[in-house]
């Protein structure tokens, strides 16, 4: 029986050969080896897998990589700009410039903008190579740059500290308000310097014009303490020297002065002698005296009017004192008082509405501006000088100014569209203009 069986049964090896002739194109995997090549020109038919993949052996764990077919054939290298358009490495590194220069124009924007608060908060530059500015010296590192304390402090006035502090980033209440202090005291010391600059120069005369008035504030010493009403001095000056043949004008800002412990003329002079283009300023060194002449420009209150008197008793030989008073107060107290007394207006409390009522139905009568209009004739009939002739002293000015005018007018004419219907009123026009020239009184 077992002879019969081994002659007629079959091993694996006979079974597989088999099945290789049955279908020739399609190799039998044994064990993850292919058995028989495959056949030039043979596609599988429909319904037919292709080629069978190897897989691994057994035991052995999957092989992760690409698919076949996919990348450079084996022992092949892509070359140095093969597969490339020409210039395409040329345009992208001019892409990738362009793209740092407006990052760092939105960087330069930014770090001027004053919202960094240190140099840690500011952007770097692709030009600098994306560096960040070392910084130098204990606690360097938390100062604040110039531009984060110029921007807290130009701020808005109304502004309070918690809304300066949110234009900086992470910024402080109490450092952004002090702030301001430090940008108010940085220009007066400014100022002050170019106040000795200017005394040096020695300059020939010197004219102050110096404006104040008086006003009332509620005012706190500390956040802790009560509101308290005071009075508060609020001065501008403005300076106009000769130095050589030049002559220069400059502001020269003051700080409000508090009026302690009233407001009266004793205070006021203490609080305007001093400081820039002040009452008791000198613009002239020892040694070398000159002109100078203070203009000023106040209200006609009776503390005003004892503080300029003193300020003229104080005056040098070599100091003028000019000042204007402004009339509109003592009219309009004036008036206050009449139309109470008359009852016109009556229950009306507020003097600034009378004031203002009374100035404009005064103001409103045609007859006034007439009598201004006779006064002026009157005071030219009586005072103007015509001179039949140029004077001597602007001989030369005046001939000058002649032949300018002869060029503009050819200038005009040169230039000018020609129009009939306008061509004779626009030469009459010059004509008037070059007769003007030929001397006063002159036809």
């Amino acid at each position: 029986m077992a002879d019969e069986e081994d002659d007629d049964g079959m091993g694996l090896d006979e079974f597989l050969d088999l099945l290789d002739e049955a279908q020739p194109g399609e190799p039998i995997r044994r064990h993850g080896l292919h058995q028989g090549p495959q056949q030039e020109g043979h596609q599988p038919a429909v319904g037919q897998q292709g080629p069978v993949r190897p897989g691994p052996l057994p035991g052995q764990p999957r092989r992760q990589g690409r698919r076949p077919g996919q990348g450079n054939p084996p022992g092949q290298g892509r070359r140095r700009g093969q597969g490339r358009r020409p210039g395409r490495q040329q345009a992208v590194q001019k892409s990738q410039l362009k793209k740092q220069r407006s990052l760092d124009l939105q960087s330069t924007a930014f770090n001027a903008s004053g919202r960094g608060r240190t140099k840690d908060h500011l952007f770097p530059q692709h030009k600098t190579g994306l560096a960040r500015a070392k910084v130098r010296g204990k606690g360097a590192w938390k100062k604040w740059t110039h531009e984060s304390i110029m921007r807290c402090g130009f701020s808005f006035e109304t502004a309070t500290h918690r809304q300066v502090a949110a234009e900086v980033d992470s910024a402080g209440q109490t450092h952004a308000g002090q702030c301001r202090f430090v940008c108010a005291l940085s220009i007066l010391q400014a100022q002050e310097e170019g106040m000795k600059r200017l005394i040096n120069r020695s300059p020939n005369w010197v004219i102050k014009n110096l404006m104040f008035d008086e006003s009332s504030f509620d005012l706190a010493e500390s956040r802790r303490m009560p509101l308290v009403t005071h009075s508060v001095l609020l001065p501008h000056a403005q300076i106009t020297a000769k130095i050589g043949d030049e002559v220069v004008c400059h502001h020269a800002l003051r700080e409000p002065q508090v009026l302690l412990p009233t407001m009266n003329s004793a205070t006021m002079w203490e609080a305007l002698r001093a400081g820039p283009a002040g009452f008791a300023s000198d613009f002239h060194p020892p040694a070398a005296r000159g002109l100078q002449a203070v203009l000023t420009t106040c209200d006609a209150h009776a503390a005003n009017s004892k503080l300029l008197q003193h300020a003229a008793f104080m005056q040098g030989p070599d100091e003028l004192l000019l000042p204007c008073l402004c009339t509109q107060h003592r009219m309009g107290n004036c008036l206050e008082r009449l139309t109470k007394h008359l009852g016109i207006l009556g229950g009306v409390q507020l003097g600034s509405l009378v004031q203002q009522y009374c100035v404009s139905k005064t103001m409103s009568k045609g007859n006034i501006l007439a009598n201004v209009r006779k006064r002026v004739r009157q005071i030219l009939q009586e005072r103007l000088v015509l001179h039949r002739e140029i004077p001597a002293a602007a001989a030369a000015q005046w001939a000058e100014a002649k032949a300018d005018a002869v060029k503009t007018v050819a200038l005009c004419k040169d230039f000018g569209e020609e129009d009939e219907a306008k061509s004779g009123t626009i030469a009459s026009s010059f004509k008037a203009l070059l007769q003007f020239f030929d001397g006063p009184g002159q036809d």
